[in-house]
């Protein structure tokens, strides 16, 4: 901070401090998380502090980049998924591949109440957050091909943002859970958000161009995730290996 005053007070440009901050953050980010998957007890707890820290002074410095007035971006989970998915080993890569049965989202007691009327639905979105992903990269392999594509032209969990987005049939809504029948996600992993399915909304009117699915997407009942993906609870990640790239499409 008393560099950035100094700038502004020399009438100087504060982008190249600010990028060079940024980029300081982003390399203790990776290390930070490295050592989680390899620190136990509370040498554990104390770089899971650190990480924090370190997250939110890199999202501080990037909003200033950005010229951003607003705070970070920051959200809680609203439930989370029990499935039959406990390893990302054989999961499906999309919901309509799941044959394990139905599933259930459970929702927090803080939000009783959100899921009246979801009755009248035959479908969801589930926003998740993919919390067994670890960094990512500008372009992924796919299960469903066998060359790289630019990150955001895949469902690769491997993202800037690990969000996922799973349409799941509902074939009961209870209380403070509903039950599904076809997700494509871990036990365990939190929900973000839920939204009904409206076809009107959701299906566009235009001819729709799947680009390079085209041909692959049927391969999606065939293939299941593997182990070429380390789940953040499982070893550390490799970023220089394209073989932990991806668990999804």
């Amino acid at each position: 901070m008393l560099k950035l005053l100094l700038a502004e007070r020399a009438g100087s440009d504060p982008a190249p401090l600010l990028h060079a901050q940024a980029s300081l953050l982003a390399r203790a980010e990776l290390a930070l998380e490295r050592q989680t998957r390899t620190a136990a007890e509370f040498e554990r707890t104390l770089a899971l502090w650190r990480l924090s820290v370190v997250r939110a002074a890199l999202s501080f410095v990037e909003a200033l980049l950005d010229r951003r007035t607003v705070e970070p971006v920051v959200y809680r989970p609203i439930g989370l998924v029990a499935s039959a998915h406990t390893d990302l080993d054989g999961m499906p890569l999309q919901p309509i591949a799941d044959t394990s049965g139905e599933s259930r989202i459970e929702v927090f007691e803080a939000h009783r109440g959100c899921l009246d009327d979801l009755d009248g639905f035959s479908h969801l979105w589930v926003l998740s957050h993919l919390h067994e992903t670890t960094g990512w990269d500008p372009a992924v392999p796919t299960f469903l091909d066998d060359t790289t594509h630019g990150t955001f032209a895949t469902r690769s969990p491997r993202r800037p943002n690990p969000v996922g987005l799973s349409l799941a049939r509902i074939v009961a809504v209870e209380e403070l859970a509903v039950v599904v029948d076809g997700i494509d996600l871990l036990a365990g992993t939190p929900v973000l958000d839920l939204k009904p399915y409206v076809p009107l909304f959701d299906v566009p009117r235009e001819d729709v161009r799947s680009g390079w699915f085209d041909g692959r997407a049927e391969r999606v009942f065939r293939r299941r995730s593997d182990d070429r993906f380390a789940p953040r609870s499982r070893g550390a990640y490799d970023p220089s290996s394209t073989a932990n790239a991806t668990s999804s499409t």
